[in-house]
């Protein structure tokens, strides 16, 4: 049961903090286009027509490339306290 409840936990997780930046940037932000996301130039960039800067795509995209490094470092940083101190 814990192998299924923790990815589903990170999942719901991620989701949660994902809305709240979204809500944070469409709240401190004067225009309704979120930031140019960098995932999306890499692949081919909003010139390509297939993702506009102003749809929702590119809004979780945006959000998604500053929650998860963030959240990868937090992991590492918690597991290599866990293993050099804790142990």
């Amino acid at each position: 049961m814990r192998r299924f409840l923790t990815p589903v936990l990170w999942v719901i997780w991620i989701l949660f903090v994902s809305i709240v930046v979204i809500v944070m940037e469409a709240i401190t932000s004067p225009a309704d286009i979120p930031p140019r996301s960098l995932i999306v130039e890499l692949l081919g960039g909003y010139g390509s027509g297939a993702i506009s800067q102003a749809g929702d795509t590119s809004l979780i995209i945006w959000t998604l490339e500053r929650i998860l490094p963030a959240h990868l470092a937090i992991c590492l940083t918690w597991r290599a306290f866990k293993a050099v101190f804790l142990r």
